[in-house]
């Protein structure tokens, strides 16, 4: 079998403060995201990145209150980088009675979407100690594993 094509991706988010007084306007406050792609033609592989990097206006303010941790967990959030995701994207299923969902990384705009929190630390520690460069081998031998070797042609 010849070698698959792949493309890199990378997509980002601002960080954002949208807290408001009025709950139908309370979107709360965000910090800056990456999301890395591999992308193929079975699907795609992402690891979403969490800079922890916000608003100076947000940092400022939580620093002064003494803030450094989210309000759902003791976890610090300022300034830490966490890996936040590992999943993948899939125009059909993967497993029995999964479902789709609205998709902006496959063609037609849904897929079949799984991934995992605890997965998404090591694509993290390869690219601290590896770069981009390790970080695109790492994804592209976990979408080779994915769509290649799992198997997964259950549609």
């Amino acid at each position: 079998m010849d070698k698959e094509k792949l493309e890199h991706i990378i997509k980002t988010r601002p960080p954002f403060n949208k807290v408001s007084k009025d709950a139908n306007k309370n979107y709360g406050v965000g910090s800056m995201l990456i999301w890395f792609y591999v992308k193929g033609k079975k699907g795609a592989i992402q690891f979403q990145l969490n800079t922890g990097g916000y608003l100076k206006e947000v940092a400022c303010s939580w620093a002064d209150k003494g803030k450094l941790t989210s309000s759902h967990s003791n976890e610090p959030m300022l300034g830490i980088v966490q890996g936040w995701d590992l999943g993948y994207h899939s125009p059909k299923p993967m497993y029995e009675e999964q479902t789709s969902m609205e998709c902006n990384i496959i063609e037609g705009g849904r897929c079949y979407y799984d991934g995992t929190s605890s997965g998404a630390e090591t694509p993290l520690q390869i690219y601290i100690e590896k770069g981009e460069e390790g970080l695109w081998k790492f994804l592209e031998e976990t979408y080779e594993e994915r769509f290649y070797n799992k198997g997964g042609d259950l549609a």
